[in-house]
């Protein structure tokens, strides 16, 4: 009998049995621990005041006492004060990924579904774990978009200033540089990245000569990601620098930059953990109650073989497992848990609230694009066609001084 040729509708279908609802948010979040943690929320819909969300907070109560009456009960009760209230505007921002499929696929027989369901879930995996990490970049990012600073460029060879960011670059990935981690004037020209070393710190490119004046102390980004479109995330919401009278989602924060802009500790003399109990306490000190920590697997270690020497062990026999998963840390706002990941960066650590946090998003974070009806497309000029993926939303906190960051 003769085989059935694969039709779109019919690959459209054998997708949405690989990837059902809240799949791609799976795969997209694996082993990527604050994006798979931080509370999600479908409902970033509409275009209201251009498409914003307000996110309103109260962070200073009324003003209407006093140990004397006349102060706050009469008419001219100089002490009676209305609440300080505020709102950020909180805008979407796109996330876009996508694979080309060879069309010959559409022509495979239905008989060998399990072999090709194989190759091309791997080409569909992949691609979401593309915008999963891009994702959890942007949520530990202030949405300049930035993939690493160079330190040194000899030829195509770069050294990043910390050399953990070589781990956001990837073969084959095409970028662009400029002297302002805002995007601004940037470079001419952009180039390919041909080989990664994340034990050195070191990229090599195509041809560093392709981006017009690129050198020490530029920034480098992933092609059409500068300009501080990307989504919002911890360094944007609790910077280590106080924030300025610059609006952030059409707020000025330094009228009250811990309320409005968290705590900040920047004192890299001091161990992880001692860091983790400051931020902690002032944290507690502004009415907050921080449940969770999450730094870089290095420093996580580093706290891990700390914790391990202060540990008693009694008795003898049975087993025993070296290192955590979690550590508990005792602080004056009580117990919290520290978490690695591998997106944090390795000169950062984050004390949170985890209930002050949401990203809001449309759709599915993310997700695969279906809005013609099917979930892939033939593309035109080329015997191919394309599966894409997609996210829209971005990162909102209800209360910044319920949260901390400190440097490492």
């Amino acid at each position: 009998m003769a085989s059935t040729p694969m039709t779109l509708t019919d690959f459209s279908a054998f997708l949405k049995r690989l990837y059902p609802d809240k799949a791609p948010e799976n795969v997209a979040s694996r082993n990527r621990v604050w994006l798979t943690m931080v509370p999600k929320a479908e409902d970033f819909y509409g275009f209201e005041s251009g498409g914003t969300m307000a996110i309103p907070l109260q962070y200073a109560n009324p003003g209407g006492r006093s140990a004397t009456a006349a102060n706050v009960y009469t008419a001219l009760g100089d002490q009676v004060t209305a609440g300080k209230y505020a709102r950020f505007l909180l805008t979407r921002s796109s996330e876009f990924a996508g694979v080309q499929l060879g069309s010959e696929v559409l022509h495979a027989s239905k008989r060998d579904a399990g072999a090709f369901a194989a190759a091309r879930k791997s080409e569909v995996d992949g691609m979401l774990d593309e915008l999963g990490h891009a994702l959890s970049l942007n949520l530990y990012g202030d949405g300049t978009g930035v993939r690493g600073t160079c330190s040194t460029l000899s030829v195509n060879l770069v050294t990043f200033t910390v050399a953990d960011d070589a781990k956001n670059f990837r073969v084959g990935m095409t970028v662009e540089s400029g002297p302002n981690a805002d995007g601004s004037s940037l470079n001419a020209g952009n180039t390919t990245v041909t080989n990664v070393d994340e034990d050195n710190g070191q990229i090599t490119l195509a041809s560093a000569a392709a981006m017009t004046g690129f050198g020490a102390n530029d920034f480098l980004f992933e092609k059409g990601d500068s300009g501080n479109i990307k989504m919002m995330g911890l360094a944007g919401w609790i910077p280590l620098t106080a924030p300025s009278a610059t609006t952030f989602f059409g707020l000025d924060r330094s009228v009250d930059t811990t309320r409005l802009g968290g705590v900040r500790v920047d004192n890299t003399s001091a161990s992880i953990e001692d860091n983790i109990m400051t931020v902690a306490e002032r944290v507690f000190r502004v009415g907050g109650k921080p449940d969770c920590v999450f730094l870089n697997p290095v420093n996580f270690t580093t706290l891990s073989k700390s914790y391990s020497a202060k540990i008693d062990f009694e008795g003898g026999g049975g087993s025993a497992t070296i290192g955590f998963e979690t550590i508990k840390v005792a602080t004056s706002a009580g117990i919290v848990k520290v978490y690695p990941d591998p997106d944090c960066p390795t000169n950062r650590g984050y004390v949170l609230t985890k209930k002050t946090w949401k990203f809001h998003h449309m759709l599915g974070a993310p997700h695969i694009v279906e809005d013609d009806g099917l979930m892939a497309v033939r593309i035109d000029g080329k015997d191919a066609i394309m599966v894409r993926g997609r996210c829209y939303g971005n990162l909102a906190c209800t209360a910044p001084a319920h949260n901390g960051v400190f440097s490492v």
